[in-house]
């Protein structure tokens, strides 16, 4: 999802979810992406990324 979303980063979460959306790629639970969604994969990834650093 990395790849797919970092790109996208500059846009708002609702933006980010009609992306992924008008891709037809879906959530973890099978269904469409929302804004909501999108903030929690954001923060998961950014977390990734910040233990990576400190490591």
């Amino acid at each position: 999802m990395r790849d797919i979303v970092e790109p996208l980063l500059g846009l708002s979460s609702r933006k980010i979810a009609a992306e992924l959306n008008a891709r037809g790629i879906k959530s973890v639970t099978g269904g469409e992406w929302r804004s909501s969604t999108v903030v929690r994969l954001v923060n998961r990834l950014q977390g990734e990324v910040n233990v990576a650093e400190a490591a």
